[in-house]
């Protein structure tokens, strides 16, 4: 009874709905790729709380203290102010209209930054610069390649925040909809629902996202930032999905290489999660909390290796499993 118990436990925080936004990706992303495992993460991922906008500077002042990322240097709150949109501020960026408030209003992408240096950037978007115009104290500006046979003049911040800015443009560039950019921000983005981010863009960002990883720093903020408005960068919790999206695993289902599937090797394994669509074609029994040894049942009926979604059909579907030591059971359903 014991075993049984402990092991209804973990199924419920690995497939159950009622689970913090940490699991979502554990609980729908996994098998999933390009626009769909896109898509799937805008859909758990959008903030559910706003922050008036008279309490705006306030709260991020609150939360991300006196650091100013874009230069690595401390904020004097007297001489600062609010930016948005990885160093977005209506007076400098304009890369969103500023009615959009959920744009606005997203604390994930707001920071302080000295007035003085928000205005040497000017609307200059961030990236790698090849040709310092204007060097600052662990930041510069100048002009950085751009396609082949192009380039434009960047912002390059500094080298211990420029992971922090990739993790915060691969979230705006998935929770939000491309028809909200404008100015340079058409330059980085591309209005398509995937992959959003232009190639040059992702190139660089990548780059970011992999010199500098996740910090402590970073997870500390996003508590914060989940406390104010329910929802996490995801990329700060699973750093991976930038891979999967727009780096070397572009073309792979989400954490599906491996266990490959004995009866068809060139299709690896898919760990079982809480929601499928139709069109996901299969299922397989497997899931790393569970024995390869396990005897299952589908809706009550003995079943082994691969399930059809189409044979299972639209809805709500009961698995259980059994072996010699425990038991537990999970729903999962299917989706037109």
């Amino acid at each position: 009874m014991k075993s049984e118990r402990i092991t209804l436990l973990i199924l419920s925080v690995f497939m159950g709905a009622s689970v913090s936004h940490a699991d979502d990706i554990d609980d729908y992303a996994i098998g999933r790729k390009g626009e769909a495992l896109k898509t799937t993460i805008q859909k758990h991922y959008t903030p559910t709380r706003l922050i008036e906008s008279n309490i705006v500077y306030e709260t991020v002042a609150k939360v991300n203290g006196n650091i100013d990322r874009f230069t690595g240097l401390t904020t004097d709150a007297e001489t600062s102010h609010t930016t948005v949109g990885a160093a977005l501020h209506p007076d400098w960026l304009k890369m969103w209209p500023e009615k959009k408030d959920a744009v606005s209003h997203d604390i994930h992408n707001l920071g302080l930054t000295d007035k003085n240096v928000a205005t040497d950037r000017a609307t200059r978007p961030l990236g790698d610069v090849t040709e310092v115009s204007i060097q600052g104290d662990g930041w510069a500006i100048g002009y950085a390649p751009y396609g082949e046979n192009d380039r434009m003049e960047c912002f390059e911040p500094a080298a211990k925040y420029k992971g922090d800015f990739a993790r915060i443009m691969f979230y705006m560039a998935t929770i939000y909809p491309a028809t909200l950019w404008y100015d340079w921000g058409n330059i980085v983005f591309e209005t398509n629902i995937y992959p959003t981010l232009r190639k040059e863009a992702a190139t660089t960002y990548m780059k970011w996202h992999r010199e500098d990883p996740v910090d402590e720093q970073e997870r500390i903020l996003n508590d914060k930032i989940e406390n104010i408005q329910g929802n996490r960068n995801p990329f700060i919790d699973h750093p991976e999905l930038a891979e999967y999206l727009w780096g070397d695993k572009k073309d792979v289902p989400y954490r599906t290489e491996t266990p490959a599937d004995p009866d068809n090797p060139d299709r690896p394994k898919t760990p079982l999660h809480g929601v499928y669509k139709l069109s996901d074609d299969h299922i397989d029994l497997y899931s790393p909390y569970v024995s390869a040894e396990a005897r299952w049942t589908v809706d009550g009926k003995s079943a082994s290796g691969t399930l059809s979604t189409h044979t299972l059909g639209i809805g709500i579907h009961e698995l259980r499993y059994t072996t010699d030591n425990e038991k537990g059971k999970l729903l999962i359903t299917i989706e037109p």
